[in-house]
């Protein structure tokens, strides 16, 4: 395992040193494509998805929206749901880069395709990775390229040097390939459920089309309205927001389908499965009760509304599916929930104080820590 290490430092190493003498764009993108053969050269799997890479070079997005009609345009690299875009220097072109990105989201997002994308501006050795602005969410099928707001998520930028080399190897591993079970922490728990990851943006996105619509039904008004008295009780006055509604919606199907995987370290997760689990049958099966049953957000797995939410559940156990719980040692959704009720101090989705709870964060905590001690 030492010798494999020490070998896979060396393959970057040399990388780092082709991509500072080359001068062009072109030769970068092709050392890139060199050191992933390298890095994988026996797995089949990998090496299909590096052909994806390199065949996907210079791939045409349809319906990007600029000024004054819908363009054409071709992404450097698109494929598995990252968009990559090349660049010789991203010191000089790094604002080119974001905006190229922002239209190649768009346009996809526009051709149907949702939103699930990472987005990377890469000169080969810095690795920038971006997400639209929390506030742009509902309005991306409605923005000109021009119009959409792209942070960077420092967290998952990555610098390489001759010191990462090897954490290089995981970078890429995560972001690309996503061959190895990662050991679910707090951090890498917050990176892939927190309010910059893919999987949020298109889970409160997609929740929140079907609530505007649920919302016009007794069953749910109840729901919500219910949610409302409870958190005045407990907390006094709140901005008592449809967003706050949403986001506590998501945090608890996370919460339940973290809590089943952690007592299960279950590889796949069917309809069956998931509908049992957002509506706490199947956490009978382990002696555990009242934690689902009858919560604010019971009308995500009604009968109308399940359907239109599948997407949503898949999204979020398609990505619990790369973690290995059976080693589970800290409370790994404070970072999620502390994130997503501190939205307010982001400027996005308005006043939700930071003391607002959600009572299945809280008890999937406590299944979490039983986990620890036993």
């Amino acid at each position: 395992m030492l010798k494999e290490v020490e070998n896979r430092k060396q393959i970057i190493t040399d990388y780092i040193g082709k991509i500072n003498k080359a001068s062009k764009e072109l030769n970068k993108k092709e050392h890139f494509k060199d050191l992933l053969h390298r890095l994988y050269p026996s797995d089949v799997k990998t090496q299909k998805i590096i052909d994806k890479i390199s065949a996907g070079s210079e791939k045409s997005v349809l319906n990007i929206p600029r000024n004054d009609r819908l363009h054409r345009g071709s992404a450097d690299s698109l494929f598995n749901k990252v968009i990559i875009e090349f660049e010789n220097d991203l010191r000089k072109t790094g604002e080119h880069a974001k905006e190229q990105l922002a239209g190649y989201l768009l346009g996809q997002f526009n051709s149907g395709e949702g939103y699930n994308f990472t987005l990377i501006a890469t000169d080969c050795l810095v690795w920038r990775v971006y997400s639209p602005d929390i506030s742009q969410l509902d309005q991306l099928d409605n923005l000109k390229e021009q119009e959409l707001i792209l942070n960077e998520d420092k967290d998952s930028t990555f610098i390489l040097t001759d010191k990462n080399a090897d954490e290089f190897y995981h970078w890429i591993d995560r972001f690309l390939f996503k061959e190895e079970k990662l050991r679910a922490t707090l951090k890498r728990i917050e990176d892939s459920f927190g309010h910059k990851s893919s999987t949020f943006i298109e889970c409160y996105r997609q929740i929140s089309t079907v609530f505007k619509d649920a919302k016009l039904h007794g069953e749910v008004q109840v729901s919500y309205e219910q949610w409302k008295k409870f958190l005045s009780i407990a907390y006094g006055s709140f901005d008592d927001t449809e967003s706050a509604f949403v986001i506590h919606t998501y945090l608890s199907m996370l919460a339940k389908v973290l809590a089943y995987e952690v007592l299960s370290n279950d590889d796949f997760i069917d309809d069956e499965e998931m509908r049992s689990i957002l509506n706490g049958s199947i956490f009978h099966q382990h002696n555990i009760r009242n934690f689902v049953d009858n919560d604010f957000y019971h009308w995500v797995h009604g009968e109308n509304h399940y359907p239109q939410l599948k997407k949503t559940f898949r999204l979020i156990t398609q990505e619990m599916s790369n973690f290995d719980f059976s080693k589970v040692d800290e409370d790994i959704l404070k970072g999620v929930y502390q994130e997503l009720i501190d939205l307010d101090t982001r400027h996005a989705l308005g006043n939700i104080i930071h003391q607002i709870g959600c009572v299945n964060v809280l008890l999937a905590n406590s299944i979490l820590k039983l986990r620890i001690r036993f």
